[in-house]
């Protein structure tokens, strides 16, 4: 960390160590430049804490995602695989089901030899 040249605190210390009141080649330090160098510290040390910190938090999401997704992995692939048993079952079921109602109407309608009192039934599609 650089520090000014013409630091304050700094300069009040020397200035309290010795007895000369004279200040020769010390110039005065100029709020603009005290602020300037203020500043800049705290900066640096914000910057060391959130680097610090930064890299914890990095860590432990990485710990986090990687142990949550290696845990539930097998759960995932266990629910999909039951997902696409479900979805062939209720396929087979349907075509059943439809197979049935077209033998039962076909059943019922040469049951009834093609009429309804005088309304005829419509004709039973083939697909």
């Amino acid at each position: 960390m650089a520090v000014a040249r013409r630091d304050y605190w700094r300069r009040r210390d020397q200035d309290s160590d010795s007895d000369d009141d004279s200040e020769d080649e010390d110039e005065e330090e100029t709020y603009l430049e005290r602020i300037t160098e203020n500043s800049k510290r705290i900066y640096d040390f914000g910057r060391g804490w959130s680097t610090w910190g930064w890299g914890k938090t990095k860590n432990g999401i990485y710990e986090i995602c990687a142990h949550t997704f290696f845990v539930a992995l097998p759960f995932a692939i266990i629910i999909m695989q039951q997902t696409v048993e479900e979805q062939k079952w209720d396929h087979t079921l349907k075509i059943a089901t439809s197979d049935i109602e077209k033998k039962t109407m076909q059943s019922m309608g040469s049951k009834m030899a093609g009429t309804l009192g005088n309304v005829p039934l419509p004709p039973i599609s083939k697909s």
